[in-house]
This record gives C-alpha cells, structure tokens and sequence, in this order.
C-alpha cells in the first residue's frame, strides 16, 4: 500500500545521501557495505512506473475441484433465482483477495529475488529503477509476464513508461528529490475534487444515493444514518480532503513525540505530558475546563463529563503547540477508551464529543501530523499528577519544564458548543 511504498522509497533515500559507501542495515543487525559503482556516482535518476495487470481476478482459475464453493445466485423474475459457477477468482469474495494475494506475492517475488527489482505490489505493481538500467527492467519484466501468461497493459492510459513520477494506489510520488533526501507525495490531479463532488450532495442536505451511502459505510456503521449527522459528517470529510496538500517527507527518522493526556473529574481539571527525543524538550501542560464548555456539556452529555474532558486534554496541546508540529508523529497515551476509540474512529454518538474530535481531525490535517493513539493505565500514567493538581510532584518525577494552561480563541469555543458541523 501506500505507507508501505513510501517506507520503501525513504529507506532508498537515506541509503542514497551516503555517498561515501554503500550501507544497507538489515532487519537482524547485519549491515551491508559496499562501494558504489561508476555510472550511480553521478546521481542518475530514480524512475517509476507501474504495470497494470488486466482484469487480474479473471485471469486467476478457480481449480476444478472447488467449483462447488464458487456459485453465484441472484434473483431473476422470470425463474426466481439463476445460478452460475465461476470459474475465476470472483470479484468482490474474500476468498478471492487472499488467493489473489498469495500469487502476486509470488510473482512480486521473482521480480525482486531473481530480477533484483525494487517494486511494490498491490493489484499493480509499482517498479522503481534508476535510469541507466530502467529500460532494460521494464523489457525484462514484461517478457517475464508473458512467460507466465499474464495480460497485461502494453498500450493505452493504462501503460505507463517509467518517469520521474508516477501514480499509484491513487496517489503521484514525486522521485526527483530523492538524491537529496526528499519524497513528495499528493493526491492524483482531480481526486479530491471528484470525491468532494460525490459528498457535496449530502452535505447540502439532499437525499444520499445509494452509491454515496456506500462510499460512508463506515460513518454507517457508526451510527451517523441520515439527517444532519449524516451532512455533518459529509461536511467534515470535505474539509479535511480541501485542506489536504502535497507532503514532502524526508529521508531521515525523526523520532515520535510522545504525548500524555489525563483529565479528573469534579473540577474538570486536566493535565498532559509532550516529550520530544529530536529537541529534548520535556513540556507539561495543565488546567480548568472553563465553565461555558463545562456548562455545556452537562447539557448535553450528561453529569458525568470526563470523556469529554480527557478528549479535550488532546486537542488543546494540539492547538497550543501547532506552531511546532507540523509534519511530526504523536504517540498519544489516553487512558479514557472512549475518548481513544472515538479518535481513532473519527467519530462519536456523543455531539460534544464529535465536536471535539473534529478540532483534532482539522488540526492533524492543517499540520500534517500523524497520530497513533494508545492506551495507558492510569497509574501509569504521568499526566495523571497534573490532572490533579500535583504540579511540584510531577516537575521532580519526570524533570518537565512546566508551560502552564493552553488557551483556545473564541472561534475554537464556539466550534466546541455548536449543536453540529454544519
């Protein structure tokens, strides 16, 4: 898939800025060392392009003896209901995904251990090579497929020749960088405008095609069926897909931040601990919910607040600090499940809470920060002492710099009380 293909590209990147020697450190500690051959001294340039296997599913047998698990039924006027083997994988069966799998992974095989390819598959097979020897790959690996007889695309939008960029998996990587340590990755021209278009209906308030429904199976499932969740959260995929821009990551690793977040109940104080390894920084965060977003959500979610109240320990240090997260992965530590799940899910059946979750979304967005979300028990949490207030206690366990309150402007308030995302 994508991370996977970009994952691949950076460890290539990183291995390409040493330019003394070749070092490939592998998974079991060995490393690899070698020189440099003459024409990958002048920096040649990495090319890609994909092979599109036509039809791939009906191309795959179904053995004989197992025609039996491959009937399909569907209903007809006439006889009541029409039967039919498949005698190909058929489209659509798990079953079949896992088939098709274990083949392409060992056709992906062959190209990378006796072709010595760099290529990545997932339906398509993404093929890197640098340019000196690019040509010579692609001959070589079509004439392989034909061996084997596959089909394939050799003409029409569906062939690409290999070039400086490539689209995949719905998705353009940008490769002239990678010399010097820099993949760009964007969305494929007219995807974001042609999604937006499909969810615009629904978010104007219009009945939702049975083909757009689909496209939110999993806002479905969460209980978002119709009405104004179903805009809301129409509204909020939109917003996220306009604000999405070209990534350029780099080639070296940069270490996770890693945030702890707590709230207490009662006074509905919460407290959060940010550690940075890259700056060392050791950063922690504290305070009172204001009683308008207190008043709220006892309105409308109940006595009991602390989900709410947990969850907005996440999204104020995002807010707080956003001047300096762009393009970071947070490790977050939550010991509230709700509050977990619900972010990991990007949604809630509780509007406060969504409202919350739909600052952070924004926030991650707008940045271009990844958040993995974990759970902590809460002794063993170290926010949990400045949740409560023990602020001396927490300095002198954990060595942090104490940075006090975040404060949020009125727009952030308002979006936090709103009845909806509308």
């Amino acid at each position: 898939d994508t991370d996977f293909t970009v994952g691949l590209l950076r460890f290539l990147s990183r291995v390409l800025l040493n330019k003394a020697e070749v070092v490939v450190p592998l998974s079991d500690g060995q490393v690899l060392r070698g020189a440099w051959s003459r024409e990958m001294l002048h920096s040649p340039p990495l090319l890609a392009k994909t092979i599109d296997l036509k039809k791939a599913y009906k191309q795959m047998a179904v053995k004989p003896s197992a025609w039996r698990h491959a009937v399909l039924g569907y209903p007809d006027k006439k006889d009541g209901w029409t039967f039919a083997v498949s005698r190909s994988l058929p489209f659509g069966a798990t079953s079949s995904v896992y088939a098709f799998n274990k083949l392409a992974l060992a056709l992906l095989h062959i190209m990378v251990v006796k072709f010595h390819a760099i290529a990545t598959d997932f339906y398509d097979y993404t093929v890197f090579e640098f340019q000196p020897a690019a040509s010579l790959l692609d001959k070589v690996l079509c004439r392989l497929l034909k061996l084997l007889g596959w089909v394939f695309a050799e003409d029409g939008k569906k062939f690409v020749p290999f070039g400086s960029q490539v689209v995949t998996l719905g998705v353009v990587l940008h490769l002239e960088e990678i010399w010097n340590g820099r993949i760009t990755i964007a969305n494929k021209p007219g995807r974001i405008n042609k999604i937006c278009t499909m969810l615009a209906p629904i978010a104007e308030g219009k009945p939702a095609t049975r083909f757009q429904l689909a496209m939110f199976s999993k806002a479905l499932a969460r209980g978002r069926t119709a009405g104004a969740e179903l805009r809301a959260a129409a509204l909020l995929a939109m917003d996220v897909l306009k604000g999405a821009r070209p990534r350029t990551l780099l080639a070296r690793l940069t270490p996770p931040m890693v945030l702890y977040t707590d709230g207490a109940y009662g006074v509905a104080t919460w407290g959060a601990i940010l550690l940075d390894p890259l700056s060392g920084a050791r950063w922690m965060f504290h305070g009172t919910v204001c009683r308008t977003l207190c008043d709220h959500w006892r309105t409308h979610a109940g006595e009991q607040i602390i989900c709410e109240v947990e969850a907005f320990a996440v999204a104020l240090v995002l807010y707080g600090l956003r001047g300096s997260l762009r393009g970071r992965c947070i490790i977050t530590f939550i010991d509230n499940d709700a509050a977990r799940f619900g972010f990991i899910r990007r949604s809630s059946p509780s509007q406060c809470m969504f409202n919350i979750i739909c600052l952070v979304t924004l926030l991650e967005a707008i940045l271009e920060t990844s958040l993995w979300y974990e759970r902590v028990p809460s002794n063993s949490n170290p926010s949990d002492l400045p949740s409560r207030g023990a602020l001396a206690e927490a300095v002198d366990r954990f060595a942090v710099l104490d940075k006090g309150d975040v404060a949020i402007s009125e727009h952030v308030l308002s979006m936090l009380v709103s009845k909806s995302y509308l």
